[in-house]
């Protein structure tokens, strides 16, 4: 029989464990990717060629999206914290949320 690893309520055996590991790095390499490297030099140009000026891509660019996570970060991470579901607290949203940044990535390409 499998070792069952376990901390608290949450249980995993070995393959489980691996799954969770994969989603994680799949979900945090495609985010890098798109935030780090895409967006912060394809933005500003497709701005400019939009005609607008540099307060306004300051605002849209900094601004509006720092608010946003001002926001949303702790509400979600509340709603995640609280998640109780068969396959684990974070499992649903890295399920749900890492094939559909892998497939924004590989649409931008």
């Amino acid at each position: 029989m499998d070792k069952i690893y376990s901390i608290r309520n949450l249980k995993y055996n070995i393959y489980q464990l691996l799954l969770v590991g994969f989603m994680m790095l799949l979900a945090t390499q495609t985010l890098g990717l798109v935030c780090y490297n895409l967006l912060p030099n394809v933005k500003p140009i497709l701005l400019d060629n939009a005609g607008a000026d540099a307060k306004q891509i300051s605002l849209i660019l900094a601004t509006l999206p720092n608010a946003i996570s001002f926001v949303l970060c702790p509400l979600i991470s509340t709603i995640s914290d609280k998640t109780r579901t068969r396959i684990g607290r974070r499992m649903p949203y890295l399920i749900f949320s890492a094939p559909v940044l892998a497939l924004l990535t590989v649409m931008i390409f």
